[in-house]
């Protein structure tokens, strides 16, 4: 439904200020008792027509403010209807991003608490890492250690077998030449003499010795 023209409702407003005029103007002279050639006779039937008139315009005229306040009342009713539901749905919205909102604080807490563990945990790499460290230390000094050890323990048994190498060339060789070779009394294992030349690999046999001096 569209709205009555402005235009149209002034022009039934001036419609029925006319005929309300015209039917006032002729009030007095349709209350007058008119006397003709000695009888009397009354005009009031005259304005019965202006009556008419005037009530169809103002019927008009108040039927055209009836549309139009309907119709203003109807449009403001749909806007305030409107209006409450763009209110709820604000609301709904408003209640959407409270939650919204809510769900970032939350997330950036448990953002928070997993940086709280992972320094935590960095920590802890940290100590495992130093502790890491001083037992690698430990142990390469260990090594160390142990290196010595076994280094000084090869020593000594390569001097063992240079100087059971000497007893047995000794034994070998008949007593008037027997030759003791002056180097095995000062070497210390890694620089023994092989007295014995043919021992594959440094291991003897006792028919197989080499040249005897």
């Amino acid at each position: 439904m569209n709205r009555i023209p402005n235009a149209v409702v002034i022009a039934a407003d001036v419609v029925f200020f006319i005929a309300d005029v015209v039917r006032e103007s002729a009030q007095d002279g349709c209350k007058e008792i008119l006397v003709v050639a000695g009888e009397g006779g009354n005009t009031s039937l005259v304005c019965i027509p202006l009556d008419i008139i005037w009530i169809a315009a103002k019927a008009v005229d108040e039927g055209i403010h009836f549309c139009d306040d309907d119709l203003t009342g109807a449009v403001v009713d749909a806007n305030y209807a409107r209006l409450n539901h763009i209110h709820d749905d604000l609301a709904n919205v408003q209640t959407g991003v409270n939650t919204v909102t809510t769900d970032v604080s939350n997330v950036s807490t448990q953002v928070s608490n997993v940086g709280v563990q992972i320094s935590n945990v960095d920590t802890h790499i940290s100590a495992v890492d130093a502790h890491i460290t001083t037992l690698i230390a430990g142990l390469s000094a260990q090594l160390t250690t142990l290196q010595a050890s076994v280094d000084l323990a090869n020593q000594r048994l390569l001097k063992t077998i240079a100087g059971q190498a000497q007893t047995m060339k000794l034994e070998l060789t008949p007593d008037g030449s027997r030759i003791l070779v002056p180097s095995i009394l000062s070497c210390t294992g890694s620089n023994c003499p092989n007295v014995l030349a043919l021992c594959p690999g440094g291991v003897c046999a006792w028919n197989s010795v080499g040249p005897l001096p």
